[in-house]
């Protein structure tokens, strides 16, 4: 975990900070800060209840509950948090993936804190090439909230190209759905265990 943290402070220095750390006037090595690096994806829904192969009526996709997923793979502490939430109730535009972002970062500074883990100094986003939901004013905001209002000195966003990536948040998305493809889920109760 150090050769990734000096790796990534590295990349991260400007011409300036380089000229201040390797100074001769500055001996000491550079230090390595806690970075914070997770891929984030909205991972489309899962409609509840679930009848397998057989297509259903037209207004089902009205009226029936269908479960969208939010999935952030912390890379660093190698955990990966799947959301489960209700289409109707919050949406599943920037807005909606933004507080779910908000609450994984609060969770994840209060973890940190009960263990005695200083919180990370960098936080770097892996993102997929989405317009709606990662390249938007409401994303591009809340990232610069976070490096105001959190411990972060540095919010590093990282777009991937368009097209099909493969990421991990991806994988998670796939383990979710082989975990659940056999079952009849009709309740998001029974999709949480």
């Amino acid at each position: 975990m150090h050769r990734i943290n000096t790796f990534l402070i590295r990349l991260f220095l400007t011409h300036h900070e380089f000229g201040k750390y390797y100074s001769p006037q500055n001996p000491d090595p550079l230090q390595p800060k806690r970075v914070q690096i997770q891929a984030e994806d909205f991972c489309g829904g899962i409609s509840m209840p679930h009848y397998g192969h057989a297509r259903p009526s037209a207004d089902y996709f009205n009226s029936n509950l269908i479960t969208h997923n939010f999935v952030i793979a912390d890379i660093m502490n190698n955990r990966n948090n799947v959301y489960f939430y209700d289409e109707r109730a919050q949406g599943k535009n920037a807005d909606a993936l933004c507080s779910l972002r908000l609450l994984y970062h609060l969770n994840t500074l209060q973890t940190d804190a009960r263990n005695g883990i200083p919180p990370a100094e960098i936080s770097f986003s892996l993102l997929d090439n989405c317009v709606g939901q990662k390249k938007s004013k409401v994303v591009l905001m809340f990232f610069a909230m976070l490096s105001i209002v959190f411990p972060y000195k540095k919010g590093v966003l990282c777009f991937l190209l368009p097209g099909h990536s493969h990421n991990i948040a991806d994988r998670v998305v796939a383990w979710c759905r082989g975990a659940v493809c056999k079952l009849n889920v009709d309740t998001p109760f029974r999709s949480g265990r």
